[in-house]
C-alpha cells in the first residue's frame, strides 16, 4: 500500500511487531505460525486494534477501513489466524450497522476489549456467492420468531458467543427485500454448531437450525430490510480479505527473492539467469496491481453504495487471479522445497487460495463489476 499516513504507518510497525513478537515465543505450527492465540487476542485488544471501527462512545476509535486494511495486511504477511475479520469486520460492523443504541452500547465495547466474540452466519450451502440467496426462514410465533434452515462457513462460529443469523422474515428466496438479522446464543435449543478449520488454518463451523425459537428483542434492525446493511459489511470484509491477500504476495515476494539470490546453479544464483529475473518481475508488477487496488478500495468504502460495491468487486477479481499467479510462480521457482512445511511458503499459498475464493472469486466478481460499471444498482451480490 502506498500513501499511508504517519499514524497508518505506524500502527503497521505496531501490529507486525506484536504478531512476530507472538510468534517467537510459541510453538510454530504450519509455517512459523501457530493456532489462534488468546493471549495475542488479548493484546489485539490492549493495543486498542479490535475498537478500531467503532465509536468513541462505544469503546472504540472510531477509524476507517483504511486502518482496518492496514491491520489485515500485516496479518496476511504472517498469515495470522485470529479472527479479527470475522468478529470485528463482519459481526462488529453488523451490529455497529443493525443494532440500536442500547445494543451498541452493550455489545460493542465487550467486543473492543476481547471479552465477547460475534459471528455472521450468512452463507448457505445452495447460496452460490448471492447474498440474496437466503433460504433459512423465520416465522413468526408467540413473543418472537422460530427459525429453520442451515448456514455454512461461519467464520470463528465455532467459538463466538453470538452468532448473528440472516433469514427470510417475506418474499422469496432471491430477493433482497425481506432478509432480517437475528442474535442467536450457540447453545440455544434446536442450534448445531459443526466446527472445523479452513485450508489455510483459520477456524469456522456450520450452523444448523431446528425450531430454534428467538425473542423480538433479539431482531437485529429493521425486519425485512437488512440486505443493505449486509451487502455493505461483506464488501467491507472483503476488502480487508484483499488486504490479508497483499500481506501474504509481498512476503512471498520477498521470500521468493531472497531464496533466488541464495540459491545457487551452474556456479551462481538462480537470479542471475534472465528467465528467473522475468518471472520475479512479473511478479512484482502483480503485487503492485494487487497493492494499488486494495489501497483504492478501503479508501472508497465509505463512498456512494454502488462505488464501494464496484471497487470491492474489483479488487476481489484482481486478488483472485493475481494473487494466484504470484503464489503459484513462488512455490515453482523454490521447487519441492516450496510445498513443505519447513517454510511459511505453504501457508501463505493457502491464505491467498482461500482468500481467492471466500465470499466470491474472480468470476462473479467480474460479472458484477461489470454490471455495476454499466449502471445497476449493488442491491444483488456476485453471483
Amino acid at each position: 500500500m502506498t500513501g499511508l499516513s504517519q499514524e497508518q504507518r505506524l500502527l503497521t510497525q505496531t501490529v507486525a511487531r506484536l504478531l512476530e513478537d507472538h510468534a517467537g515465543r510459541t510453538a510454530p505450527t504450519v509455517g512459523g505460525y501457530g493456532s489462534p492465540s488468546p493471549e495475542l487476542w488479548r493484546e489485539f485488544a490492549r493495543l486498542g486494534l479490535l475498537g478500531l471501527p467503532f465509536g468513541e462512545e462505544y469503546g472504540g476509535a472510531g477509524l476507517g477501513l483504511p486502518e482496518i486494511a492496514v491491520v489485515a495486511r500485516a496479518m496476511g504477511m504472517v498469515a495470522a489466524t485470529e479472527p479479527f475479520v470475522a468478529n470485528i469486520v463482519l459481526g462488529g460492523g453488523l451490529l455497529a450497522a443493525l443494532g440500536d443504541d442500547t445494543a451498541r452500547r452493550t455489545l460493542l465495547p465487550r467486543l473492543s476489549d476481547g471479552s465477547l466474540r460475534v459471528s455472521f452466519a450468512h452463507a448457505e450451502p445452495h447460496s452460490r456467492f448471492n447474498l440474496a440467496h437466503v433460504e433459512t426462514q423465520a416465522r413468526p410465533a408467540s413473543g418472537g420468531f422460530i427459525l429453520n434452515g442451515r448456514k455454512t462457513l461461519v467464520l470463528d462460529g465455532g467459538r463466538s458467543d453470538l452468532i448473528l443469523v440472516s433469514a427470510r422474515t417475506g418474499c422469496g428466496s432471491g430477493d433482497h427485500q425481506g432478509i432480517s438479522v437475528f442474535g442467536v446464543r450457540p447453545d440455544a435449543a434446536g442450534v448445531t454448531v459443526t466446527p472445523y478449520m479452513t485450508v489455510d488454518g483459520r477456524e469456522a463451523a456450520d450452523v444448523g437450525l431446528d425450531e430454534v425459537l428467538v425473542g423480538e428483542s433479539d431482531l437485529v434492525g429493521p425486519q425485512g430490510r437488512a440486505f443493505p446493511a449486509i451487502e455493505r459489511v461483506m464488501d467491507e470484509a472483503i476488502i480487508a480479505l484483499c488486504a490479508e491477500a497483499d500481506g501474504a504476495i509481498r512476503r512471498m515476494n520477498g521470500d521468493t527473492l531472497d531464496y533466488c539470490r541464495t540459491r545457487m546453479a551452474f556456479g551462481q544464483p538462480i537470479s542471475k539467469f534472465q528467465a528467473i529475473q522475468h518471472k520475479l518481475v512479473d511478479m512484482e508488477i502483480a503485487s503492485q496491481h494487487v497493492g494499488a487496488i486494495t489501497w483504492a478500495a478501503a479508501l472508497e468504502a465509505a463512498a456512494a453504495a454502488r462505488r464501494r460495491a464496484m471497487m470491492a468487486s474489483a479488487a476481489k477479481a484482481v486478488i483472485a487471479r493475481e494473487g494466484m499467479f504470484v503464489a503459484k510462480s513462488a512455490v515453482q521457482l523454490h521447487g519441492a522445497i516450496g510445498t513443505t512445511e519447513d517454510l511459511p511458503l505453504g501457508r501463505l499459498f493457502k491464505r491467498i487460495m482461500a482468500n481467492a475464493t471466500l465470499f466470491g472469486g474472480a468470476d462473479p466478481h467480474q460479472r458484477r463489476y461489470y454490471r455495476l460499471r454499466r449502471g445497476g444498482e449493488p442491491m444483488e451480490s456476485a453471483s
